[in-house]
């Protein structure tokens, strides 16, 4: 396969996952953002054989012909989970729930607002994963047209939390060469500790330059763990 190459010394610290929104579903672009490896990131194909279930009969008996059967095309589904950083996870978030918008708020801060799906179909990506073999050498994978089926936000006790996005993908191939991975640049890492929980009262939804409040601050809250199901 083209894209298998080895690198000197390398081991699964190697690996790495990346992607970019596609401007054409389908389209395959090169990705230009990459998430440090989590557990749970993953990606495979499943290739989709037919055989026509009719029988050619009238001349006695005969060997299975090959033009009775024939390669669907496929069915590849990713999943990559990252930990929720600062300046990486709205590049995610975009695909995952279908429109990302960032507003500058009151004091210099800013805020990545999702506004859902703006028309019939959420955004796709092109999705490249490098996996290193036992024998040191990459396997790349890169897959096309990939659009969200499921989101998992989790915020664990005591942990950072953590987004999984679990994509079907359109195509898949392996002679795409691996591209050299840019990462999200000063991202900070989130904790349970700056996670503020409320409810009760009257809420002020969040503006284009302000913070939603109006919620009675609680902290009996350990943990939470969001699904959004896009089927």
């Amino acid at each position: 396969e083209a894209a298998i190459a080895t690198f000197a010394g390398a081991t699964a610290l190697d690996d790495y996952v990346a992607l970019k929104r596609e401007v054409t579903y389908g389209t395959q672009l090169t990705p230009d953002r990459a998430y440090p490896w989590v557990d749970g990131t993953e990606g495979e194909w499943l290739p989709q054989f037919r055989q026509g279930a009719g029988v050619m009969g009238g001349a006695g008996r005969t060997t299975m012909r090959a033009s009775r059967w024939f390669l669907a095309s496929g069915r590849g589904v990713v999943t990559l989970k990252a930990e929720l950083e600062s300046r990486a996870g709205g590049v995610l978030f975009d695909l995952a729930m279908g429109v990302s918008v960032v507003n500058a708020i009151t004091g210099g801060s800013l805020q990545v607002m999702h506004t859902q799906v703006a028309n019939m179909v959420l955004p796709s990506s092109t999705i490249q994963l490098r996996k290193i073999l036992n024998d040191g050498t990459a396997r790349v994978e890169t897959f096309r047209g990939c659009t969200a089926l499921k989101t998992t936000i989790e915020q664990p006790f005591n942990a950072i939390p953590t987004i999984e996005v679990e994509f079907d993908a359109l195509a898949y191939t392996t002679a795409t060469a691996a591209i050299s991975p840019s990462y999200a640049t000063t991202s900070n890492l989130y904790d349970a500790m700056h996670a503020t929980v409320g409810y009760g009262g009257a809420l002020t939804v969040p503006s284009a330059s302000a913070l939603g409040t109006g919620l009675t601050a609680v902290t009996n809250w350990r943990s939470f763990k969001l699904e959004i199901d896009q089927n």
